[in-house]
């Protein structure tokens, strides 16, 4: 009897930390982006970045950055003492490696990124990449970054997941979704 009452009280603590709501269909995030999810997300609003996911937060992931302008950070990079800040005239590498970058300040460890490519963001020209890290814990994710610079602003969307099992059960999903996002 001793377990379920443990396991119930850390699911009342996790539930009271963070507000959830659950999302389908047409969605609009950060006031920009025009999301059609083709079947039910929990949903979650950390200021700059919006998290969406299926089966739990270090289980699998997309996030939707506040897109950046000239000069400033992207993400929550508040605890960083020195936060990346991005720059219009970057290459495709270097903004690759300002993503990877902001991802470390903001406490992520053993961030790598690889295979950086040309691909299509909201209809523009942007590219993709895979990246992977370790969360705070030590657990290991892996994805892949989504990015442009539209009018000399980055918008970037990622979808990360456990690499055993989570990553690849939303992928198609997942790929679907910010593949027909939209303006």
């Amino acid at each position: 009897m001793r377990v379920p009452t443990i396991v119930l009280v850390m699911a009342l603590a996790v539930t009271g930390c963070v507000q959830m709501t659950k999302v389908g269909g047409p969605q609009l995030e950060h006031d920009i982006y025009r999301v059609n999810a083709p079947s039910d997300w929990n949903r979650w609003d950390e200021g700059n970045t919006v998290l969406w996911t299926k089966d739990g937060f270090g289980l699998q992931q997309i996030t939707f950055f506040r897109p950046a302008a000239e000069g400033e950070s992207l993400g929550n990079t508040a605890a960083a003492k020195e936060p990346p800040k991005f720059r219009a005239d970057m290459k495709p590498t270097d903004t690759m490696d300002f993503i990877l970058a902001t991802m470390s300040a903001a406490g992520l460890q053993a961030v790598e990124g690889s295979g950086l490519r040309p691909h299509r963001f909201a209809g523009e020209r942007g590219f993709r990449f895979k990246m992977s890290y370790q969360t705070r814990n030590g657990s290991l994710l892996v994805g892949d970054a989504f990015a442009a610079v539209i009018d000399d602003k980055l918008h970037v969307v990622t979808y990360v997941g456990h690499p055993e099992f989570y990553y690849g059960r939303h992928l198609e999903e997942a790929e679907k979704l910010i593949q027909d996002l939209t303006f």
